[in-house]
């Protein structure tokens, strides 16, 4: 997952790179720059909810650990560790939550762009 945070921080920078210059001649905005507080924020939210359903493994790490069913079926045979299940329970609140959260972090730009708060 640290590719994916480093891809979405190089795309922050970027847009800092081009929105700062042209705001900087508009004039100094008032208050916190909460733009720059939710944008980062935001962006790794959104990167993370397309994640979980387009790339689960990359935030379960499931690719970590054998993943090979066992082709026999015996009593009292444990398919999945205690850690393992775990991981799939999270992965399905993650995909409640990070969607919702995402939404409201886009919401929280939108807000702050609008009364200059960049």
């Amino acid at each position: 997952m640290a590719w994916l945070v480093l891809c979405v921080l190089g795309a922050v920078g970027l847009t800092a790179g081009i929105v700062v210059p042209r705001r900087a001649q508009l004039g100094p905005a008032s208050g916190v720059p909460w733009f720059w507080v939710a944008f980062p924020a935001t962006c790794i939210l959104v990167a993370a909810a397309i994640a979980v359903f387009a790339w689960p493994q990359v935030l379960t790490g499931s690719w970590s650990y054998w993943w090979e069913p066992p082709t026999v079926n015996r009593p009292g045979l444990q398919f999945l560790s205690s850690e393992q299940y775990q991981r799939f329970v999270m992965l399905s609140r993650w995909r409640w939550v990070l969607p919702v959260a995402s939404l409201a972090g886009i919401c929280l730009c939108i807000w702050a762009w609008r009364r200059r708060r960049v």
